[in-house]
């Protein structure tokens, strides 16, 4: 949070306070939390796109590596302190999931909590004519994330070759910022992999391969690259933890397999069965319009706005 306090921000907050009439302030992510003290008293709302220290507290314990961990635990116990104090200090605080809300709760008994859970712009990621190409499998995510090094980690090194075993010719396409690397080197010497990088569209990405997979296993929240995908009705396979805070069903909107034998299983299933790939990626479509499109997500933002607003007239 100390990172995006900045004066020149605070600057520019008291400005556009001082020249408009706001009935609310909405902040999005705690990391901007510590400009709520600027706002001498007016109405607040933050939304916690995941309760933060325990993203923290799940990575450190899935490393291996003592000093990171004794290292990345001392920030756990700073930044829940944190998070408890900020979260407390608005007038509504909205978790993305009922999982969320009650580790918040826990942690943070003061805090006037709700459920308002992510989304996905089901008209923008809409699934088009492109058709998938054979035993070609996924990965979108920005390497500058360390919750998504684990995963692509993790899965070229445990659960890609037995994939590969069954399925020699499968490829793996990574998009996203800032490949490692490490990563780099990899596609130098398989060329079944490919390192696509940061491209303004991810959508011609996902709608050609067959299988989008998001093997996620440190973070928390509700994850927006799963949300897309499902949306383009592509079929998914993720963990227990990229699942979270999504109503899906296994095997009926996605597939979710914790350990690399079984991720690996599914996805080679997947692969060899398209029409049964093509009906969970239907399913999953379904739901995303049904239930998380921004639309739908907004409206029940705006009834807590009128809501606060009210309790304050």
């Amino acid at each position: 949070a100390q990172k995006y306090y900045q004066k020149n921000m605070k600057r520019k907050i008291r400005e556009v306070l001082k020249e408009n009439k706001i009935d609310v302030v909405h902040f999005d992510m705690l990391h901007m939390s510590r400009y709520q003290t600027l706002m001498d008293g007016m109405p607040t709302t933050l939304t916690e796109h995941n309760v933060e220290s325990l993203r923290i507290l799940s990575l450190l314990r899935n490393s291996k590596n003592v000093a990171f961990k004794a290292f990345m635990y001392l920030q756990y116990i700073k930044l829940k302190s944190f998070e408890k104090r900020a979260c407390a200090g608005f007038d509504i605080c909205a978790a993305v999931s009922e999982d969320d809300l009650k580790a918040l709760k826990a942690m943070s008994p003061d805090a006037n909590l709700v459920v308002i859970p992510n989304g996905v712009d089901t008209g923008y990621f809409a699934p088009d004519d492109t058709p998938s190409l054979p035993n070609s499998l996924i990965w979108v995510g920005g390497m500058n994330s360390i919750y998504n090094r684990e995963a692509v980690d993790f899965f070229i090194e445990e659960i890609l070759p037995l994939i590969q075993k069954e399925i020699p010719g499968v490829t793996f396409t990574v998009v996203g910022k800032s490949p490692t690397k490490k990563l780099l080197h990899i596609a130098k010497t398989n060329k079944n992999i490919e390192i696509v990088g940061y491209v303004e569209d991810v959508r011609p990405y996902i709608c050609k391969a067959a299988v989008y997979i998001a093997p996620i296993k440190s973070g928390g929240g509700t994850k927006l690259k799963v949300l897309n995908a499902l949306s383009l009705a592509k079929p998914v396979v993720t963990t227990s933890v990229g699942a979270e805070g999504i109503e899906v069903k296994d095997n009926k909107h996605l597939v979710i397999a914790d350990d690399p034998g079984l991720f690996a299983k599914r996805t080679i299933e997947l692969l060899k069965e398209p029409q049964n790939a093509a009906k969970l990626g239907e399913n999953g479509r379904r739901l995303m319009v049904e239930k998380y499109d921004w639309g739908i997500i907004g409206e029940k933002m705006n009834r807590i706005y009128e809501k606060l607003l009210n309790s304050k007239c």
